[in-house]
Protein backbone atom coordinates (compact mmCIF):
# COMPACT_ATOMS: atom_id res chain seq x y z
CA UNK A 1 0.00 0.00 0.00
CA UNK A 2 2.86 2.38 0.77
CA UNK A 3 5.48 0.84 -1.52
CA UNK A 4 6.57 1.37 -5.10
CA UNK A 5 7.48 -1.90 -6.88
CA UNK A 6 10.56 -0.48 -8.59
CA UNK A 7 12.94 2.44 -8.37
CA UNK A 8 12.59 5.79 -10.14
CA UNK A 9 8.81 5.82 -10.04
CA UNK A 10 6.98 9.15 -9.98
CA UNK A 11 3.69 10.52 -8.74
CA UNK A 12 2.77 13.44 -10.99
CA UNK A 13 0.09 15.95 -10.02
CA UNK A 14 -1.57 17.25 -13.21
CA UNK A 15 -4.59 18.93 -11.58
CA UNK A 16 -5.20 21.20 -8.59
CA UNK A 17 -4.84 18.50 -5.95
CA UNK A 18 -6.60 18.28 -2.57
CA UNK A 19 -5.94 15.93 0.32
CA UNK A 20 -6.49 15.77 4.03
CA UNK A 21 -3.30 14.17 5.39
CA UNK A 22 -0.33 13.26 3.19
CA UNK A 23 1.96 10.69 4.78
CA UNK A 24 4.85 9.00 3.04
CA UNK A 25 5.82 7.12 6.19
CA UNK A 26 2.64 5.06 6.23
CA UNK A 27 0.35 4.76 9.22
CA UNK A 28 2.25 2.16 11.21
CA UNK A 29 5.06 3.19 13.57
CA UNK A 30 7.63 0.90 11.90
CA UNK A 31 9.91 2.10 9.13
CA UNK A 32 8.74 -0.79 6.95
CA UNK A 33 5.45 1.04 6.47
CA UNK A 34 7.17 3.90 4.65
CA UNK A 35 7.22 4.25 0.87
CA UNK A 36 10.09 2.30 -0.66
CA UNK A 37 12.34 2.62 -3.73
CA UNK A 38 12.86 6.39 -3.47
CA UNK A 39 9.74 7.63 -5.26
CA UNK A 40 9.42 11.13 -6.72
CA UNK A 41 6.52 13.52 -6.14
CA UNK A 42 6.22 16.31 -8.71
CA UNK A 43 3.82 18.72 -10.38
CA UNK A 44 3.19 18.55 -14.12
CA UNK A 45 2.90 22.34 -14.28
CA UNK A 46 3.22 25.37 -12.07
CA UNK A 47 -0.59 25.73 -11.95
CA UNK A 48 -1.06 22.30 -10.35
CA UNK A 49 -1.04 23.49 -6.74
CA UNK A 50 -1.42 21.22 -3.73
CA UNK A 51 -4.00 21.93 -1.00
CA UNK A 52 -3.41 20.04 2.27
CA UNK A 53 -6.24 20.12 4.83
CA UNK A 54 -4.41 18.18 7.53
CA UNK A 55 -0.82 17.14 8.25
CA UNK A 56 2.16 16.49 5.98
CA UNK A 57 4.82 13.84 6.62
CA UNK A 58 7.66 13.38 4.17
CA UNK A 59 10.55 10.91 4.33
CA UNK A 60 14.23 11.31 3.51
CA UNK A 61 14.16 8.39 1.05
CA UNK A 62 12.04 10.20 -1.54
CA UNK A 63 12.40 13.06 -4.00
CA UNK A 64 10.07 15.96 -3.30
CA UNK A 65 10.23 17.82 -6.63
CA UNK A 66 6.87 19.56 -6.39
CA UNK A 67 7.41 22.68 -8.47
CA UNK A 68 4.11 24.39 -7.61
CA UNK A 69 2.59 26.23 -4.66
CA UNK A 70 1.62 24.28 -1.55
CA UNK A 71 -1.27 25.54 0.57
CA UNK A 72 -1.91 24.38 4.13
CA UNK A 73 -5.66 24.91 4.60
CA UNK A 74 -6.54 23.03 7.82
CA UNK A 75 -9.27 24.59 9.93
CA UNK A 76 -8.50 22.65 13.12
CA UNK A 77 -5.58 22.64 15.54
CA UNK A 78 -2.84 20.05 16.01
CA UNK A 79 -1.66 19.58 12.42
CA UNK A 80 2.02 18.67 11.98
CA UNK A 81 4.62 19.15 9.28
CA UNK A 82 7.57 16.77 8.96
CA UNK A 83 9.99 17.59 6.14
CA UNK A 84 12.73 14.98 6.65
CA UNK A 85 15.32 17.28 4.96
CA UNK A 86 13.14 17.73 1.84
CA UNK A 87 12.90 21.22 0.34
CA UNK A 88 9.85 22.98 -1.08
CA UNK A 89 10.63 24.31 -4.54
CA UNK A 90 7.92 26.98 -4.54
CA UNK A 91 6.13 29.23 -2.04
CA UNK A 92 4.15 27.62 0.75
CA UNK A 93 1.09 29.27 2.27
CA UNK A 94 -0.64 28.88 5.63
CA UNK A 95 -4.26 29.73 4.83
CA UNK A 96 -6.70 27.81 7.03
CA UNK A 97 -9.00 29.82 9.28
CA UNK A 98 -8.65 28.29 12.75
CA UNK A 99 -5.87 25.97 11.63
CA UNK A 100 -2.65 25.21 13.49
CA UNK A 101 0.61 23.82 12.09
CA UNK A 102 3.46 22.56 14.29
CA UNK A 103 6.88 21.81 12.85
CA UNK A 104 8.38 18.41 13.70
CA UNK A 105 11.78 19.20 12.18
CA UNK A 106 13.48 21.95 10.17
CA UNK A 107 11.52 23.36 7.25
CA UNK A 108 13.28 24.28 4.01
CA UNK A 109 12.02 26.37 1.10
CA UNK A 110 14.04 27.18 -2.02
CA UNK A 111 15.96 30.44 -1.62
CA UNK A 112 14.03 31.94 -4.56
CA UNK A 113 10.71 31.24 -2.83
CA UNK A 114 9.20 31.88 0.58
CA UNK A 115 6.77 31.13 3.40
CA UNK A 116 3.57 33.16 3.57
CA UNK A 117 1.62 33.08 6.82
CA UNK A 118 -1.85 34.47 6.10
CA UNK A 119 -4.14 32.73 8.61
CA UNK A 120 -4.08 30.30 11.53
CA UNK A 121 -1.41 29.41 14.06
CA UNK A 122 2.16 28.64 13.01
CA UNK A 123 4.43 27.13 15.65
CA UNK A 124 8.06 26.60 14.69
CA UNK A 125 8.47 24.37 17.75
CA UNK A 126 12.11 25.49 18.11
CA UNK A 127 13.04 24.04 14.72
CA UNK A 128 14.82 26.08 12.08
CA UNK A 129 13.22 27.87 9.15
CA UNK A 130 15.39 27.98 6.02
CA UNK A 131 13.75 29.96 3.23
CA UNK A 132 14.11 32.76 0.75
CA UNK A 133 11.69 34.89 2.75
CA UNK A 134 9.06 34.89 5.49
CA UNK A 135 5.97 37.11 5.15
CA UNK A 136 2.92 37.69 7.35
CA UNK A 137 1.00 40.73 6.11
CA UNK A 138 -2.56 39.58 5.41
CA UNK A 139 -4.31 41.46 8.24
CA UNK A 140 -6.24 38.23 8.93
CA UNK A 141 -6.38 36.58 12.37
CA UNK A 142 -3.17 34.62 12.85
CA UNK A 143 -0.63 33.64 15.50
CA UNK A 144 3.13 33.15 15.17
CA UNK A 145 5.25 31.42 17.82
CA UNK A 146 8.96 31.53 16.96
CA UNK A 147 10.47 29.79 20.01
CA UNK A 148 14.25 29.44 19.80
CA UNK A 149 14.17 28.86 16.06
CA UNK A 150 16.73 30.27 13.64
CA UNK A 151 15.21 31.88 10.53
CA UNK A 152 17.79 31.75 7.73
CA UNK A 153 16.47 33.95 4.89
CA UNK A 154 18.35 34.58 1.67
CA UNK A 155 16.13 35.81 -1.19
CA UNK A 156 17.37 38.95 -2.88
CA UNK A 157 15.20 42.04 -2.26
CA UNK A 158 13.07 40.03 0.20
CA UNK A 159 13.68 38.90 3.78
CA UNK A 160 11.45 39.02 6.87
CA UNK A 161 8.21 40.99 6.68
CA UNK A 162 5.45 41.33 9.29
CA UNK A 163 2.88 44.01 8.55
CA UNK A 164 -0.73 44.47 9.58
CA UNK A 165 -3.07 43.90 12.46
CA UNK A 166 -4.71 40.76 13.93
CA UNK A 167 -1.40 39.04 14.66
CA UNK A 168 -0.49 37.45 17.97
CA UNK A 169 3.30 37.25 18.03
CA UNK A 170 5.72 35.59 20.42
CA UNK A 171 9.28 35.93 19.16
CA UNK A 172 10.73 33.84 21.99
CA UNK A 173 14.53 33.76 21.79
CA UNK A 174 14.56 33.33 18.02
CA UNK A 175 17.22 34.53 15.59
CA UNK A 176 16.59 36.04 12.17
CA UNK A 177 19.58 35.80 9.83
CA UNK A 178 19.31 37.92 6.68
CA UNK A 179 21.86 36.43 4.32
CA UNK A 180 22.05 38.61 1.22
CA UNK A 181 23.61 41.92 0.18
CA UNK A 182 20.14 43.23 -0.75
CA UNK A 183 17.64 42.13 1.87
CA UNK A 184 15.09 43.64 4.23
CA UNK A 185 13.53 43.37 7.63
CA UNK A 186 10.18 45.15 7.66
CA UNK A 187 8.22 45.06 10.90
CA UNK A 188 5.07 47.03 11.58
CA UNK A 189 4.16 46.36 15.18
CA UNK A 190 0.68 44.82 15.09
CA UNK A 191 -0.19 45.49 18.75
CA UNK A 192 1.46 46.87 21.87
CA UNK A 193 1.94 43.30 23.12
CA UNK A 194 3.52 42.13 19.83
CA UNK A 195 6.10 44.86 19.47
CA UNK A 196 9.27 42.85 19.83
CA UNK A 197 11.59 40.52 17.98
CA UNK A 198 14.71 38.93 19.43
CA UNK A 199 18.05 38.62 17.60
CA UNK A 200 18.51 39.93 14.05
CA UNK A 201 21.71 39.55 12.00
CA UNK A 202 22.51 41.07 8.62
CA UNK A 203 25.24 38.61 7.72
CA UNK A 204 26.56 39.76 4.33
CA UNK A 205 29.65 42.01 4.69
CA UNK A 206 29.26 43.14 1.05
CA UNK A 207 25.85 44.76 1.70
CA UNK A 208 25.74 48.46 0.85
CA UNK A 209 22.65 50.67 0.80
CA UNK A 210 20.24 47.82 0.15
CA UNK A 211 20.17 46.25 3.63
CA UNK A 212 17.04 47.78 5.15
CA UNK A 213 15.91 47.50 8.75
CA UNK A 214 12.52 49.21 8.92
CA UNK A 215 10.00 49.35 11.76
CA UNK A 216 6.80 51.29 12.32
CA UNK A 217 3.67 51.28 14.47
CA UNK A 218 5.36 52.49 17.64
CA UNK A 219 8.55 51.62 19.47
CA UNK A 220 9.86 48.11 18.67
CA UNK A 221 12.09 46.16 21.04
CA UNK A 222 15.00 43.88 20.08
CA UNK A 223 17.58 41.85 21.95
CA UNK A 224 20.70 41.97 19.76
CA UNK A 225 20.94 43.38 16.23
CA UNK A 226 24.15 43.08 14.21
CA UNK A 227 25.21 44.40 10.81
CA UNK A 228 28.25 42.97 9.02
CA UNK A 229 27.74 45.26 6.02
CA UNK A 230 26.22 48.68 5.44
CA UNK A 231 22.68 49.24 6.70
CA UNK A 232 19.73 51.61 6.83
CA UNK A 233 17.64 51.73 10.01
CA UNK A 234 14.29 53.51 10.25
CA UNK A 235 11.73 53.59 13.05
CA UNK A 236 12.02 54.09 16.79
CA UNK A 237 13.71 51.05 18.27
CA UNK A 238 15.15 49.78 21.55
CA UNK A 239 18.09 47.33 21.63
CA UNK A 240 19.95 45.41 24.26
CA UNK A 241 22.93 45.56 21.87
CA UNK A 242 23.38 47.14 18.46
CA UNK A 243 26.54 46.24 16.52
CA UNK A 244 28.04 48.08 13.54
CA UNK A 245 31.10 46.85 11.65
CA UNK A 246 34.37 48.67 10.79
CA UNK A 247 34.58 50.31 7.38
CA UNK A 248 30.82 50.45 6.91
CA UNK A 249 28.23 53.26 6.69
CA UNK A 250 24.95 53.32 8.62
CA UNK A 251 22.03 55.57 7.79
CA UNK A 252 19.51 56.22 10.58
CA UNK A 253 16.02 57.61 10.16
CA UNK A 254 15.88 61.37 10.64
CA UNK A 255 13.85 62.55 13.67
CA UNK A 256 13.84 58.97 14.97
CA UNK A 257 15.57 57.44 18.00
CA UNK A 258 17.62 54.29 18.42
CA UNK A 259 17.81 53.54 22.13
CA UNK A 260 20.63 51.15 23.05
CA UNK A 261 21.95 49.60 26.21
CA UNK A 262 25.21 48.70 24.41
CA UNK A 263 26.37 50.22 21.12
CA UNK A 264 29.28 48.28 19.62
CA UNK A 265 30.60 50.56 16.87
CA UNK A 266 34.37 50.22 16.99
CA UNK A 267 36.16 51.34 13.86
CA UNK A 268 39.86 52.01 13.50
CA UNK A 269 42.26 54.29 11.61
CA UNK A 270 41.95 52.19 8.46
CA UNK A 271 38.28 51.28 8.65
CA UNK A 272 36.13 54.04 10.09
CA UNK A 273 32.42 53.72 10.81
CA UNK A 274 30.19 56.44 9.37
CA UNK A 275 26.80 57.09 11.02
CA UNK A 276 24.54 59.57 9.27
CA UNK A 277 20.91 60.70 9.03
CA UNK A 278 18.57 59.89 6.14
CA UNK A 279 17.92 63.64 5.73
CA UNK A 280 20.71 66.20 5.53
CA UNK A 281 20.17 68.87 8.20
CA UNK A 282 17.74 66.76 10.26
CA UNK A 283 19.39 64.71 12.95
CA UNK A 284 18.83 61.16 14.07
CA UNK A 285 19.22 60.27 17.74
CA UNK A 286 21.15 57.45 19.36
CA UNK A 287 20.28 57.31 23.05
CA UNK A 288 21.73 55.29 25.91
CA UNK A 289 19.02 53.26 27.57
CA UNK A 290 20.38 53.52 31.12
CA UNK A 291 23.47 54.85 32.85
CA UNK A 292 26.17 56.91 31.17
Amino acid sequence: QYSFPSAVQTVTVDIIANCRNMRWDGHAPSASAAATNNPTFRAAAFANQLNIYGSLTLISSMNWNFNAYTYFRATSTGQTITCATQEFDRDIYFEGIGGEWILQDDIRVNTNSGIVHNRGIFRTNNFNVISGSFTSNSGQIRELYMGSSVFDLSQIAQGFRIVGTNLTLNAGTSTINLNNWWINLQFSSPTASANRLYDVNFTDPTATTNAYFSTSGGTVFFHNVKFLGWGTITGNNVYNKLTFSPGKTYTLGSSQTQTVDTLDARGNNCFKIIIRSTTVGTQSTVSKATGS
